[in-house]
């Protein structure tokens, strides 16, 4: 597939994604992207579309949940 920029390049990488059988979520962070985000084994993808460009990262490891709640206070309050 030739992953394209705009809408259009968002929709066909939508049904693309769709008749492989990966659920997904869509994230509207800033006034002029989108972001596909979904799953592979052990790893998270993030997928940007843009106007004019596309680019994605992907995350490794466990992103296991935590239970201290002190060090996410601490993080915050470093913000």
């Amino acid at each position: 597939m030739d992953i394209r920029p705009g809408l259009t390049g968002l929709l066909a990488f939508l049904s693309f994604i769709q008749r492989k059988g990966f659920e997904y979520y869509i994230l509207h962070t800033s006034p002029d992207d989108l972001t596909v985000c979904f799953t592979l084994p052990f790893h998270r993808v993030e997928v940007r579309f843009q106007e004019t460009q596309v680019d994605w990262c992907m995350f490794d490891g466990d992103e296991g949940m935590e239970k201290n709640f002190t060090a996410l206070i601490d993080l915050i309050d470093l913000q």
